[in-house]
């Protein structure tokens, strides 16, 4: 069942590249980070990394159990909590007007983020969002992290919705292959990622941003612009 004049009874949302455009903050402090561990990965390597959760990169990057695969990831984790306070953070064009609709109508906002709660809470803040959302689900609340569906099935069960009724907004190929995994229909963002690589992953549409939203997924009163959409509804 979908909420009266929108097709989806909530929409999840990733944090990084899809609210807050912090994909290249997030890149240096983890380059820097495992430069100083002696290794430098390939870029392919690096952006197969985005998206996922860091307990996670950390562990395939070091080959290290799950304890120290924590803690070493709690020391990065930490220096970007420092970033944070200081450095400039644009919000993706459009996010604040999309949160606001969506909320009007009554569809549930559900953030599904692979950062931790404090660091999601400390993004949102700065950014003036954290009354924008209904719940979240962050790296510590799931046993497994995206690519894997839990992170968006547990989203789902928070927002009340099966997971076929949910749209889930995400810039990377591992928050893609997790959502089509869970079952939901999935928008992408190409702040990461070129159109054609989420839209080969399973997104059903892609777009720059917000203000450019595919006719199925504008809301009624929102204004949106004019550039090309990539990918449509029968995908």
């Amino acid at each position: 069942m979908s909420v009266p004049s929108y097709p989806f009874r909530a929409v999840l949302f990733d944090l990084d590249g899809v609210i807050v455009e912090t994909i290249p903050l997030l890149r240096q402090v983890w380059m820097a980070f495992v430069r100083e561990q002696g290794i430098t990965p390939s870029e392919d390597r690096i952006r197969s990394f985005y998206g996922r959760r860091g307990v996670d990169i950390v562990r395939e990057l070091f080959g290290l159990p799950g304890p120290e695969a924590e803690d070493l990831a709690a020391v990065c984790e930490a220096r970007y909590q420092e970033q944070l306070t200081e450095a400039v953070l644009p919000t993706v064009p459009g996010i604040q007007p999309y949160l606001d609709a969506l909320g009007a109508l009554g569809v549930r906002r559900i953030l599904t983020t692979s950062a931790t709660e404090a660091v999601a809470q400390v993004v949102l803040r700065r950014v003036g969002l954290e009354e924008c959302f209904d719940g979240m689900v962050t790296a510590d609340l799931v046993r497994r992290g995206k690519p894997h569906p839990e992170p968006y099935l547990a989203a789902a069960m928070l927002a009340g919705a099966p997971p076929g009724d949910c749209l889930v907004v995400e810039d990377a190929v591992a928050g893609v292959r997790a959502a089509t995994a869970a079952g939901s229909p999935c928008l992408g963002i190409a702040s990461s990622e070129p159109p054609e690589t989420l839209l080969a992953h399973g997104a059903r549409w892609c777009v720059p941003n917000f203000e450019q939203l595919p006719e199925a997924l504008r809301v009624p009163g929102m204004t949106s612009g004019d550039a090309k959409v990539e990918g449509s509804s029968s995908r």
